[in-house]
């Protein structure tokens, strides 16, 4: 229950002891006893919706936060692909360049990248 509900129902609370307590001859009670039941019942209605809707905001607040960390994981991953590209292109530092090792380099950034796009954690 939020602030705002709370007012609500105590309002509508307010309303029905209000409306039952008048006497039964009184007049006011005659002409508000049928409105104040459906306001009251509205009231409560209301207070019942604003509740639902504030737990359905939180749900999808914590399916915002999981996708964000799996975008920065993504993110991550991704950066890692191109550091790993960029150092291929710039050629090997403890050898001569050579087809088998660039193979190996993209075959290396594929299985980040796969590994990645099925959700697996990221194996450097």
């Amino acid at each position: 229950m939020t602030i705002g509900t709370e007012i609500i129902r105590n309002a509508a609370g307010t309303l029905d002891v209000l409306t039952s307590n008048l006497a039964a001859d009184n007049p006011l009670r005659l002409e508000t006893s049928e409105g104040a039941k459906a306001a009251v019942a509205n009231l409560y209605r209301i207070a019942d919706q604003v509740d639902a809707q504030a737990a359905e905001n939180a749900e999808a607040r914590g399916q915002i936060e999981h996708l964000d960390r799996q975008n920065d994981r993504l993110r991550e991953v991704l950066d890692s692909i191109r550091q790993y590209g960029a150092d291929t292109l710039s050629g090997r530092v403890d050898g001569p360049n050579d087809r088998a090792w660039q193979r190996e380099a993209v075959r290396e950034m594929t299985k980040r990248a796969r590994a990645a796009l099925q959700g697996a954690p990221n194996d450097k």
